[in-house]
């Protein structure tokens, strides 16, 4: 079933929130990814050479003696064409650092999850020889336990707990916001706020997250102004299609008036021409001549009457 447009967007927006946090926490989602703290870490850009796609994010990990990319891809939900893809971006990284590739989906709800062995493509053999196994790693959120993140002070993960496991259904929600409102520093804080209630709005009723959080506060974090300045980004470069388009037809128009309008030109011309050349040829006639042309005319125009 194709997405609608607000499916699309609302998919849009966690994409570009869990962009902005794994960006903004890299120890902590490197901690989220691998299950332990990396010794050295070195954040790259997603883009890749030779493609027009961007990973969502990819890091130059070091732990103990072994140093790799790390290649993080972040899903809402299942989709087995999304491996593909996952395979496309671990081999760009290869090629371009030169270095092993660790490749991991962390999936936000457990919508379409086919369960345990879903972290691995294999193509079929080709003459009886095997020709491709690709193995990654999944974090699923709603299997972790909430209470442990909240415990472990992961601040940059704080959004992610209202999708994690609890005891109690609205536990996870209120713990996030509880210690994300303790945040010193106000821009991180109202950053953490805003990615809290749009990741829970993926579990809880709006109205439950609007409840607790202010909007006010919503309005004041950078993640929320991204998203307005990303929208007139896109409303600006719809204007210049729509534009281009608008100044296409109209040249097209313009186009074919001006080529009927010189089609109608040239038609006078000859008109004209041929108008100028009887001219000259009955100029060139006698008297005798012209009164036997005429007498001929009339005796035609008569028979046509009749």
């Amino acid at each position: 079933m194709a997405a609608t447009d607000r499916e699309k967007a609302g998919r849009a927006a966690y994409d570009l929130t869990m962009r902005h946090l794994a960006q903004g926490f890299p120890e902590d989602f490197v901690f989220l990814s691998l299950g332990r703290k990396a010794d050295k870490l070195e954040v790259l850009s997603p883009d890749l050479p030779a493609s027009e796609k961007r990973a969502d994010w990819l890091v130059k990990v070091t732990i103990g003696t072994q140093t790799f990319i790390l290649h993080v891809e972040f899903q809402t939900a299942y989709s087995k064409e999304k491996i593909l893809a996952l395979l496309e971006y671990r081999v760009r990284a290869r090629v371009l650092y030169g270095l092993p590739v660790f490749s991991v989906v962390v999936y936000l709800t457990d919508e379409g999850h086919p369960g345990a062995g879903s972290n691995r493509f294999e193509e079929e053999e080709i003459l009886g020889q095997r020709q491709h196994v690709f193995v990654f790693h999944e974090v699923r959120l709603w299997e972790l336990d909430a209470r442990l993140f909240v415990e472990a002070g992961v601040e940059g993960l704080l959004p992610l707990v209202p999708l994690m496991r609890a005891k109690q259904e609205r536990e996870p929600l209120r713990q996030a916001i509880a210690h994300a409102t303790k945040v010193p520093d106000n821009r991180e804080r109202t950053d953490l706020l805003a990615a809290i209630g749009i990741f829970g709005s993926l579990r809880y009723p709006k109205r439950v997250i609007s409840n607790i959080i202010r909007r006010e506060e919503m309005k004041e974090s950078s993640l929320v102004l991204s998203f307005i300045e990303e929208g007139r980004a896109e409303g600006r470069a719809e204007g210049r299609a729509k534009g281009r388009a608008e100044g296409i037809r109209r040249g097209r128009e313009e186009g074919i008036r001006k080529g009927s309008l010189i089609g109608e030109i040239r038609t006078c011309q000859r008109f004209l021409r041929r108008r100028q050349s009887a001219q000259s040829a009955l100029l060139k006639k006698s008297p005798a001549e012209l009164r036997r042309l005429a007498h001929s005319l009339q005796k035609e125009v008569s028979g046509r009457q009749k």
